[in-house]
């Protein structure tokens, strides 16, 4: 007996994962209109992790822009971000109940031939949402000390 053939889904996953070491950046923008919006752009070079956080003008917090390299591996990040399994989110959440929220957007580059994932939402989040946000948190994060 053969295996059945997997479905478009399964094999888009698939990709990803197989994929995934070939990631080159990963970019997270965080924000409101009214707030102002934190872009977080992780790259990596090698085996070496670069964090650079900038800030749109709204910014009411008064934080500063900064890049940070990490003694963390890019490996050991990567197998994080795949275990939240992000490449099994919807493309797009939305909550069209609440008019002035958050809207969030991911991008992950890739250095092979794999599409770009893309994933938003606006005031809606999948359910693992707060553990992704905190992975992307490189500064305060347990990972990658």
């Amino acid at each position: 007996m053969t295996n059945p053939r997997p479905n478009e889904r399964k094999k888009g996953i698939q990709s990803f994962e197989e994929s995934i070491p070939f990631s080159k950046e990963i970019e997270f923008r965080y924000g409101g209109w009214l707030i102002g919006y934190e872009t977080r752009k992780i790259t990596f070079k090698g085996e070496d992790l670069f964090l650079d956080v900038n800030y749109s003008c709204f910014n009411q917090n008064g934080a500063k822009p900064f890049t940070q390299k990490f003694p963390g591996k890019k490996k050991d990040f990567l197998d994080a971000l795949t275990a939240l399994h992000v490449d099994e989110w919807e493309e797009r959440y939305e909550n069209l109940m609440v008019l002035d929220g958050y809207h969030w957007s991911l991008s992950i580059y890739f250095s092979n031939d794999h599409k770009a994932v893309k994933k938003e939402g606006y005031n809606d989040y999948p359910d693992n949402f707060d553990v992704f946000y905190q992975l992307l948190k490189l500064e305060e994060n347990h990972l990658m000390k």
